[in-house]
């Protein structure tokens, strides 16, 4: 941290009159940030919020990837194994600017944000942000069953229309999960090696 005036959770979190800010004696260094949910629970994380510092200061300072490691109650995960995922931060973005940062959803107790030195465009690192959860969530230990209640299957659940590039025939074109056959390329796009692709319309 850059001071104690920097240091508390609530100069984190999106509305914070400052924000996040690495030590100046770390400058050169990976910055991160560990997040614990109340009482250790674990909670369904779905993005990451990231905003500027509020003040005026340092507009043109960045933070163009982050890389997501999460404690999911029995040992740390990293996420899409350590991969930096792009903010889509810019240098026009205003100090309240929401970038949003989207995961496939997963278990946590706990979430770490590291910023790679290389992923700053600058040596000091500061911004603000929070997470978006479900939860508690209650589990046996099955992670299927421990998804949100309010998450939902697109098609089998809310009934989503599709279209898929060709099918072998009628009865291989049910993308279902519950589906006797599922989804095939047709005869001639084998033939031709062509790329296939599902559209889902949710409405």
């Amino acid at each position: 941290m850059w001071s104690k005036n920097w240091a508390s959770p609530a100069k984190v979190d999106l509305e914070s009159n400052s924000g996040f800010h690495n030590a100046k004696k770390s400058f050169g260094e990976d910055f991160w940030i560990t997040t614990t949910f109340p009482k250790g629970e674990l909670y369904e994380v779905t993005q990451l919020v990231l905003k500027k510092r509020k003040d005026k200061c340092c507009n043109q300072r960045l933070i163009l990837g982050v890389i997501i490691e999460y404690f999911d109650g029995q040992e740390w995960v990293n996420y899409d194994d350590g991969k930096a995922l792009p903010t889509g931060q810019s240098k026009e973005d205003g100090n309240e600017k929401e970038r949003f940062v989207i995961f496939n959803s997963f278990l946590a107790s706990k979430v770490r944000v590291r910023i790679p030195r290389k992923y700053s465009n600058v040596a000091p690192v500061h911004g603000r942000f929070d997470f978006i959860v479900v939860g508690p969530i209650k589990t046996t230990g099955d992670v299927t069953d421990a998804r949100s209640h309010n998450s939902k299957k697109a098609i089998l659940d809310l009934g989503a229309k599709y279209e898929v590039q060709s099918m072998w025939n009628k009865k291989w074109n049910h993308l279902e999960l519950n589906s006797v056959t599922g989804f095939h390329i047709g005869h001639s796009e084998v033939k031709k090696q062509a790329d296939f692709w599902v559209m889902i319309d949710l409405g």
